[in-house]
């Protein structure tokens, strides 16, 4: 509660405490923290936790980052038994890196502004980027080869230090040199300011590579690094953001920050990975993704597509014209121009149709029905509203009948048995309300709760995954002496629906009928539990060929029936 209030003003109403949530516009308070069980949850947006989640959403951090994070506010230590000497080390490294990486980026700014400079700062307002700009990204120029280096040990950098940065390099006389000679300097920047690496781009035309990326170190992962993170942090956190736009590289990033259009994010190169994806979650739901108008950056978009779909983010996506990239666009269409291109922004389906249509000739029959039988495949995907909406879509461009499209859109894919699976047991509404009133009343610490009845149990009762790990929780706190928290259940698993359907049990069951209700559930889950395996037998005998393990089979299959019959 301490740590919340520090964010929103809470009012206390009888046990529990109550604000308008932080994470979502509302007149009305619907923002629920309850002390007494250290958890927060909203009945507005549905979000809830406890207060790593409460740090985690509400400052964009990584739960590792939300943990420091409460440490350093309470002046605290993480705790020795917290930190392996191996990962102690890793910190003292990265801490260095992050040090040396802002000394070199200050390094490289001012040699941008002085003499040396001239040519890259040239380069650069020719490329239509003012001073202002080009300070608030922090850009810089390394000069050549040894001007770093020699800056750096001067400073009392250690060259080892300065390798794992990713600074420097050993010629064969083992003499360091700048990794980034030559070349105009971007530093990457973290999400807490921290100069976690450099991108750095050619002057002048070379045979090596336009631009170079900091190779994998401690403090850098291509994977989990976005640019521009940091300043969209700040523009969330002191206005509010709906959308985020993705672009490809560092260029188009700083001219649409400089035109106007300050919500962006880069990857490192065009194709996203998952870790990025994660991160973008965190801060938004709306992605706009606008790579450059050539096929190559259109192919990077739509690969970019399923992944950020796949996060449970909208995703719609710009088109740009034709071999044109932000960086241009911005500057010949401005803010307006560029705004009113996010208007026409398509949605993830009608960009994949459409780009499924380019490659046909549909005024051919093999044309319409290659492009019917792709456009179906991705129809598969979707929910059956969105199916029978886009089915007319498809059925226009095909001339198939929207009915022949849903049968194609609805058909299960086809599988073939090769080895013995266990049945799926089929979840039935009794069953995972009987897992969710029997963990919320431990929880809640009810005195009907007879702890001996759970101990009965084990891990197999439960059909969902996060269900198995609520019990695991329960049992080892059980055996460990402690008491077990709601509060914890947010650090356990990542389903926060199912936490706020475990949390909410209790309040379904009138409190008369709650200790009744308790017994029953628990003999529920064991029925359940019987029945399943009832049809595992049934379901090995049938694949079973050998006469004395199928005899064995028999006899174990009669003898649960038999107590299942005994127990009615």
């Amino acid at each position: 509660m301490d740590i919340v209030s520090q964010f929103v003003p809470l009012k206390r109403k009888g046990r529990d405490y109550w604000a308008c949530c932080p994470f979502h516009h509302e007149k009305t308070p619907s923002f629920q923290v309850r002390a007494d069980y250290q958890y927060f949850k909203c009945f507005g947006c549905q979000k809830s936790g406890n207060v790593i989640t409460f740090i985690m959403e509400h400052e964009r951090l990584s739960y590792p980052e939300a943990v420091e994070w409460l440490a350093k506010k309470a002046n605290l230590q993480i705790p020795e038994s917290f930190e392996s000497p191996d990962f102690k080390e890793r910190k003292k490294t990265i801490k260095k890196i992050y040090a040396a990486n802002l000394e070199a980026a200050r390094f490289y700014n001012g040699v941008l502004f002085s003499s040396q400079g001239k040519k890259a700062l040239d380069y650069l307002k020719k490329r239509g980027l003012s001073e202002s700009t080009i300070k608030t990204f922090g850009l810089g120029y390394s000069p050549n080869a040894q001007e770093l280096p020699k800056y750096m040990i001067k400073k009392g950098y250690a060259i080892e230090t300065l390798e794992k940065a990713g600074l420097v390099r050993l010629d064969k006389l083992s003499s360091p040199y700048d990794f980034y000679a030559g070349r105009i300097i971007f530093p990457i920047i973290n999400a807490f300011g921290d100069v976690t690496g450099f991108g750095g781009r050619a002057l002048m035309e070379t045979n090596f590579a336009k631009y170079l990326n900091t190779y994998a170190s401690p403090a850098f992962d291509k994977k989990g690094t976005l640019y521009n993170i940091n300043l969209f942090k700040k523009l969330k956190q002191s206005q509010p953001v709906k959308s985020l736009v993705l672009v490809e590289g560092y260029m188009d990033v700083i001219s649409l920050h400089q035109g106007g259009i300050r919500n962006t994010m880069a990857p490192m190169g065009t194709s996203l990975t998952i870790e990025q994806c994660r991160i973008i979650k965190r801060y938004t739901d709306l992605v706009y993704v606008c790579f450059d108008g050539d096929s190559a950056g259109q192919s990077a978009a739509l690969r970019s597509l399923d992944l950020l779909k796949e996060q449970g983010l909208d995703v719609k996506v710009v088109e740009l014209p034709k071999d044109a990239d932000p960086d241009d666009t911005i500057k010949k269409i401005g803010k307006k121009g560029f705004e009113k291109l996010l208007e026409e922004a398509l949605p993830l389906l009608d960009f994949k149709l459409k780009k499924i249509e380019e490659k046909y000739d549909l005024s051919t029959l093999d044309g319409k029905n290659k492009y019917a039988t792709e456009a179906i495949a991705e129809l598969f995907k979707l929910n059956d509203i969105e199916k029978e909406v886009y089915a007319v879509k498809v059925s226009n461009k095909s001339g198939l009948s929207t009915d022949t499209i849903l049968i194609g859109a609805k058909q299960p894919k086809p599988f073939a048995i090769t080895a013995y699976e266990p049945p799926k047991n089929r979840l039935t509404s009794a069953n995972l309300d009987a897992a969710r009133f029997i963990f919320s009343a431990i929880l809640n610490y009810k005195s009907f709760v007879d702890i001996s009845g759970i101990k009965e149990l084990s891990k197999d009762h439960f059909e969902l995954e996060e269900h198995k790990k609520i019990y695991e929780y329960i049992m080892d706190s059980i055996q460990n002496g402690t008491s077990p928290q709601i509060s914890d259940l947010f650090d356990l698993i990542e389903e926060k629906d199912e936490i706020n359907s475990v949390i909410d049990a209790l309040n379904n069951i009138y409190t008369e009928n709650q200790q009744t209700y308790y017994i029953e559930s628990l003999e529920q889950l064991k029925m359940d539990y019987r029945q399943k395996i009832i049809n595992e037998l049934k379901q090995k005998l049938s694949y079973e060929t050998d006469e004395n393990k199928k005899r064995e089979l028999v006899i174990e299959y009669q003898k649960l029936i038999k107590n299942k019959n005994e127990e009615k």
